[in-house]
């Protein structure tokens, strides 16, 4: 299929088959490796290029136009002076060309992301031992003691009674420290309820203990910069790549600030900012998923990609003759639909996420709350409004518990 596409470029857009393509000899894995022993170029994009222009019957020449510092002044100034016929582009999305130059179709288009950091928490408040609830579950909690207490009270107002009872030895040990008495004030309504209220205590403390275990073995890990777009726009970025500051990347933040070197690689600015974000120096780092996605899989612990899609790379060509332009268009928009084109897509630029799943413990573990645990307060509930209607109706004189007392009582 990919040959019968390509047949039906038609125009001649060169003397012969030879094709001199101007291609920036600097090593930016996955897209490109350059060999200076061999002078050979490698990776992803010189791949696809090969599956483009092998099906167009070029005869490809390697023109080395440098390093990738000021790429587009470069290119603009081969081809002006007709030194090659065609060369890369690898630019923002709206980067602007001058008339006369024509770019083909992008090969690959990559988003950019922001990076941020990530550091581990050493120091805990000094109120932890209360961070496995949430605030309204403490809040739940202090409301159910006072309203036990308060019908602990009136059952003890409708149903007053004193049964002496043998203890164990704690207990007389503790009636003669607290010099309390030698006997129990818990009528069977109250007895009832306190079984409820101990069920609720119990659950509530093993949950806590359980949890509190949890939030102090754990390091967890806090973000060191913007969360959002808003956060971002008032953030400090550091644009890797020899981004400009002027472009829509340094309008997109508060400021913006990019490698002053100007012999820095491609690699060696996205190091240069990584330094300024471990410094503190810089909120964010601005550059493309690939590299985004190597740079937070090797630092893992101290790297995260805000999800945040920015407008980023596009890989193509560019080339002063309108003809030679279209016919690559054409070949690479059939290039897409080759197994080839595919593998080699997933071969070097599927990007491991496991570090993005990973992210999910850089905040705070995972606090108990009311809502979470509400129908345990229910049951509670429940116990009172049992004991309390027992209660009342020993009282009213129901001591045999006979259907018609109970109900002229309530009715």
């Amino acid at each position: 299929m990919f040959t019968k596409s390509i047949a039906l470029i038609l125009l001649p857009v060169v003397a012969a088959s030879q094709l001199r393509l101007g291609t920036f000899t600097e090593s930016i894995p996955p897209y490109q490796r350059w060999s200076e022993e061999t002078r050979s170029i490698s990776g992803g994009a010189p791949r696809m290029s090969d599956l483009i222009f092998d099906a167009m019957g070029f005869d490809v020449e390697i023109v080395d136009l440098g390093s990738f510092r000021d790429a587009q002044a470069k290119s603009i100034a081969a081809l002006d002076r007709g030194e090659i016929d065609i060369a890369w582009a690898y630019g923002p999305q709206r980067l602007r060309w001058p008339a006369g130059f024509h770019l083909t179709e992008p090969i690959l288009t990559v988003d950019r992301r922001a990076m941020v950091r990530k550091e581990t928490r050493t120091s805990r408040p000094t109120f932890s031992i209360f961070q496995p609830f949430e605030r309204n579950l403490w809040l739940a909690i202090v409301g159910a003691i006072v309203v036990a207490a308060g019908v602990f009270y009136v059952l003890d107002l409708l149903w007053h009674e004193e049964t002496p009872s043998s203890h164990s030895f704690l207990y007389h040990a503790a009636a003669l420290l607290l010099r309390g008495e030698e006997y129990v004030t818990f009528s069977p309504a109250s007895r009832w309820f306190r079984v409820g209220f101990l069920f609720t205590a119990l659950i509530l403390t093993a949950t806590y203990t359980a949890n509190l275990a949890a939030f102090l073995t754990s390091r967890p890990r806090a973000i060191v910069g913007p969360r959002n777009f808003a956060e971002l726009r008032e953030s400090h970025a550091c644009l890797a790549g020899g981004l400009d500051p002027r472009d829509w990347e340094g309008k997109l933040v508060k400021r913006a600030t990019t490698d002053p070197a100007r012999d820095y690689s491609y690699t060696e600015s996205i190091a240069a900012c990584e330094r300024r974000l471990d410094a503190g120096e810089v909120d964010v780092v601005v550059l493309d998923w690939i590299f985004a996605g190597q740079q937070s899989l090797r630092r893992c612990d101290e790297r995260l990609l805000l999800n945040l899609p920015l407008p980023g790379v596009r890989v193509e060509f560019v080339t002063a003759s309108a003809e030679l332009a279209a016919n690559v268009s054409v070949a690479v928009d059939a290039a897409k639909y080759e197994a080839e084109y595919l593998r080699t897509m997933v071969d070097y630029f599927d990007v491991d996420r496991s570090c993005e799943v990973a992210a999910a413990d850089v905040d705070e573990l995972p606090k108990i709350s009311l809502r979470d645990i509400h129908g345990l307060f229910y049951i509670l509930a429940g116990f009172a409004v049992g004991a309390v209607a027992n209660a009342y109706l020993h009282k009213r004189g129901c001591h045999q518990k006979s259907l018609d007392c109970v109900v002229h009582t309530l009715f």
